[in-house]
């Protein structure tokens, strides 16, 4: 199994309006480099790489599930802030096409989950997915998005009950 780090930055960045961001097809993410001394190291150095978001611009909040790909890559998301918003945004034009803007609201609107029916080793599966415009957030991005907003709606769940 190979290892690999991915932040969700790009789609789990809480901004004082409320919006998160999804990059479209997977998160910044890559293999851990000799140097890297951790998971976090990879994770913030490839979302500088691939989107070009300065290290001193991220506080890692949070880790979410490991999960492992169809392709057997192991993936261990993180979960940052990001010092400001907007952000200066520059694309590793090989690895990003384009940043897709979700609100956060928009996400926890269950009518937004849709049924991703695909085959996978020749068997019927049915994952999570997420529509938004024309864009469909799928595969192992929408299994992290579904594992974050899992957290935040039992976050919220237990604030409310709180009072």
């Amino acid at each position: 199994m190979r290892e690999v780090t991915a932040i969700p930055l790009g789609s789990f960045v809480a901004t004082g309006n409320g919006t998160t961001f999804v990059v479209d097809g997977p998160f910044p993410g890559g293999g851990m480099d000799s140097g890297d001394p951790d998971l976090v190291f990879t994770a913030v150095r490839e979302t500088h790489e691939e989107i070009g978001v300065h290290p001193g611009d991220i506080e890692i909040i949070g880790q979410l599930d490991d999960i492992v790909t169809i392709s057997n890559f192991r993936v261990t998301p993180f979960v940052a802030w990001l010092a400001r918003y907007p952000y200066e945004w520059r694309f590793s034009d090989p690895e990003v096409a384009y940043l897709l803007e979700v609100p956060l609201d928009h996400l926890l609107d269950p009518t937004t989950l849709i049924p991703d029916r695909r085959i996978i080793r020749g068997r019927e599966m049915v994952l999570p997915s997420y529509q938004f415009g024309d864009d469909l957030i799928w595969g192992a991005t929408a299994r992290m998005l579904t594992n974050f907003l899992d957290i935040l709606a039992a976050a919220m769940d237990s604030a409310t009950a709180e009072g």
